[in-house]
């Protein structure tokens, strides 16, 4: 309960009114002063009495969200309903140890992968990451009866934000450049035994909406007419015109009626250029959910979440789980879990760098895909494989 301190600090107004005037009928100080006076601290009382009411509103409002997180964070009993649900995983292209030691480890819980092998170029083509692993990741995968459906990124690491949107926009302008494009997407699929493929570019133009779709609409024809799968990964947000991160460019409606699967990446909510803070946010995570229903069809919306943290210091930097932990408690630090999120937050030292870790792990893990069966949302993306926390495949046993 929120203390009620207006009546005293009247009472001491009142006496402050007249003593002043006492005061200044004793020394004959002209009425002016007295009036000046009066007023600053009649001022002063109405000061304090509107922050006193703004603080109870405060106090109020947060009493009511603390109750709303307690509810969505009540104990989850039952996990039969993962056994519905369908696991992927993007794969990156630069820790490729310890993405075989996850797939290795993964006990048959996810049925496909996306490795991030591929590129658009600047120059509008096809261009392949350099992977050294790329043929041992594909027989673990295949021998897990694991499928592949690689991701194409539109990365480069000389621009400011790591995506390009000039290289999209290239490709987005040039029917011939697409058209070759996409016959070479379907000649490598079928050459390196794809099922498809996952178009994940970021940054795009808002302008070029429309060359966006309609880029889609052409590449799922193809794709379709040999038997491969389209998905299209695209940034969180809950309505068109109220962006998550950066979210131009893409119409959710409109790609759900050609791709077989819109991937919804919803994480960085909080990122390395923000405050420390959840990736995932439940409240928002169940706003994008709101608005994802209501314009895809959810048998095609697959749910991203992340498997990862941010290292928040005078540097901050994407963690996994494992190196969350190792982190923590080389430096002396210690964790524990956020209850409104039930993301682990910790926090360590080195030397006068204060570091602060936000990163997911199978409790908080379990809590988003709870959220997402409420919606009959079935499909789940992580980002990333390697070194997330081994005990989430076990929510499949």
């Amino acid at each position: 309960m929120s203390q009620q301190p207006i009546p005293t600090v009247g009472s001491i107004v009142f006496l402050i009114h007249i003593a002043v005037i006492v005061i200044s009928w004793l020394k004959k100080r002209p009425i002016i002063i007295v009036l000046i006076i009066l007023l600053l601290t009649g001022v002063f009382s109405a000061r304090y009495i509107y922050g006193n009411s703004q603080r109870q509103k405060l106090e109020s409002y947060t009493s009511t969200q603390k109750n709303h997180k307690d509810e969505k964070t009540e104990p989850i009993t039952d996990i039969n309903f993962v056994k519905d649900q369908r696991f992927a995983a993007w794969v990156p292209w630069w820790d490729e140890d310890r993405v075989i030691t996850s797939l290795q480890n993964s006990h048959g819980a996810l049925q496909m992968i996306s490795p991030v092998w591929y590129v658009l170029g600047p120059n509008g083509t096809l261009q392949e990451n350099p992977t050294k692993q790329k043929e041992k990741i594909k027989d673990v995968a295949i021998n897990s009866g694991i499928v592949i459906l690689p991701t194409i990124n539109n990365e480069n690491g000389d621009v400011k934000d790591g995506f390009d949107p000039k290289r999209v926009s290239l490709l987005l302008n040039n029917k011939s450049l697409q058209q070759a494009f996409i016959n070479n997407l379907t000649n490598v699929a079928n050459e390196q035994g794809f099922i498809g493929w996952d178009i994940d570019w970021e940054l795009k133009n808002k302008d070029e909406e429309l060359l966006f779709t309609e880029f889609i609409k052409d590449l799922s024809e193809q794709l379709h007419k040999n038997n491969l799968l389209l998905s299209v990964s695209v940034q969180a947000k809950t309505e068109d015109d109220v962006k998550i991160g950066d979210t131009k460019g893409e119409n959710w409606t409109e790609l759900s009626k050609y791709a077989d699967e819109v991937r919804i990446m919803a994480y960085d909510f909080h990122y390395d250029q923000s405050d420390p803070g959840s990736l995932t946010p439940l409240d928002d995570l169940e706003t994008v959910l709101d608005y994802a229903v209501k314009v895809i069809p959810p048998n095609k919306i697959v749910l991203g979440i992340p498997l990862y943290g941010y290292d928040w210091g005078s540097k901050t930097e994407s963690v996994q789980f494992t190196d969350a932990i190792d982190r923590i408690q080389k430096n002396g630090g210690t964790y524990v879990r956020d209850t409104a999120s039930e993301e682990l937050v910790g926090n360590y030292r080195q030397l006068l760098d204060k570091h602060t870790v936000w990163f997911t792990d199978k409790t908080s893990v379990l809590r988003i895909l709870y959220i997402a069966s409420n919606y009959d949302v079935q499909k789940i993306s992580f980002w990333r494989l390697g070194g997330e926390d081994p005990e989430i495949w076990k929510l499949k046993q």
